[in-house]
């Protein structure tokens, strides 16, 4: 209980930096899936289906909810 008290604290200390670092990384991610996709329309892989949701995640932590596909 201690180690997630401990990183929570951290967290509420550090927000601003966990942030950049969140968002340093998903553009790290997205600018790999970019140059290694040959299909950008659809997401064939895990890495770019992961690189999807955590698109959308870092989305919504900023303000933008994300739209449901239409059919």
């Amino acid at each position: 209980m201690d180690v997630i008290q401990a990183v929570i604290d951290f967290v509420l200390r550090n927000w601003e930096k966990v942030f950049i670092v969140m968002i340093v990384i998903q553009n790290l991610v997205k600018g790999l899936r970019d140059a290694l996709d040959n299909t950008p329309e659809t997401d064939d892989n895990w890495l770019e289906k992961a690189c999807t949701v955590f698109s959308k995640v870092m989305g919504y932590l900023i303000g933008f909810r994300s739209k449901k596909p239409t059919v």
